[in-house]
């Protein structure tokens, strides 16, 4: 857990909940992230039981909360989370399982679990072509639950992102955001190789985009 440095115990923060992707460091996150995000929020990056995120783990989020509310000041309205890979898809389990303590999440590389859940505002960031998920490669069956979830229309517009270098790819955020929705869902189809070359990591683009999602809130 690291406080922003403004925290002075009575004036209560918002708060990010980072999950790391299977077999990396809670540290994941941190480097990403933590240079954006630390100045404003409270950050926690748990570690999973096992080398990736499972359904054996929803209770250390009821423990997090427990610490949170007991032993931080915190914002309860502004409790976030972001994740990649199986952190990712951790964020939607938790949400399938009736998860409702998030004001927004931006999961990266994530998958269906489910149908649908109670909305909550969403940045759904996903590489095209990705080899990690040869089921779904470009994210059409990912995006569905949030869309369905968030009552948006099928119908987008664009959602400007400046684009970034990763190593000598020129990186297209490919950014929408969907229509009607109740709450605000915004899709982004990558063209990052990174992770290897598999499209499967979080974007060069995602270092900024990700707070300045969070900051909107």
């Amino acid at each position: 857990m690291t406080f922003p440095s403004n925290y002075d115990g009575s004036t209560p923060v918002p708060v990010v909940i980072g999950f790391h992707a299977a077999s990396n460091p809670n540290t994941e996150i941190k480097d990403r992230l933590g240079d954006d995000l630390g100045d404003k929020y409270l950050m926690l990056y748990p570690t999973s039981d096992g080398s990736g995120w499972a359904e054996s783990d929803f209770p250390k989020v009821d423990a997090i909360f427990d610490t949170l509310t007991t032993d931080a000041c915190i914002d309860e309205n502004r409790v976030f989370s972001t994740g990649h890979s199986s952190g990712a898809q951790f964020i939607v389990q938790l949400a399938c399982a009736g998860e409702t303590r998030f004001r927004a999440v931006a999961p990266v590389a994530s998958s269906k679990y489910c149908n649908s859940w109670q909305s909550v505002a969403a940045l759904v960031i996903h590489g095209i072509g990705d080899q990690e998920r040869s089921w779904d490669p470009n994210g059409e069956e990912d995006i569905v639950p949030y869309r369905t979830s968030n009552s948006c229309e099928e119908s987008s517009t664009e959602y400007p992102v400046d684009g970034c270098q990763s190593g000598s790819t020129q990186v297209d955020p490919g950014c929408v955001e969907f229509s009607g929705c109740d709450a605000q869902t915004i899709w982004c189809k990558h063209n990052d190789p990174q992770y290897g070359t598999s499209h499967h990591g979080i974007p060069c683009f995602a270092d900024t985009l990700i707070p300045a999602f969070f900051d909107s809130f």
